[in-house]
């Protein structure tokens, strides 16, 4: 038997086979599943709680950077006394 026959001979012990069907409502049961799942709402609500959470604690160091700016005086430029620092 050479490599041709061979391959012919493996190949046609296939031509019986039947393609596996899922059944018609398989994708839509697992849609379903997905919906109705606790823990993908339970996801969603943490993350939009958390997001909330870090919008607002931006928001508040934001204005507490802002107020605390706007109550300081500005500082001048001060000038050294003397342009030699060099120490002999």
């Amino acid at each position: 038997m050479n490599m041709e026959e061979w391959k012919k001979d493996i190949m046609g012990s296939l031509d019986g086979i039947q393609r596996a069907e899922p059944p018609a409502d398989l994708f839509a049961k697992i849609q379903d599943s997905i919906v109705h799942s606790e823990a993908v709402k339970k996801i969603k609500w943490q993350l939009v709680a958390a997001s909330v959470i870090i919008i607002l604690g931006c928001n508040l160091f934001v204005a507490k950077d802002y107020l605390t700016t706007k109550n300081q005086p500005k500082q001048e430029l001060q000038l050294p006394y003397s342009s030699n620092f060099n120490i002999y």
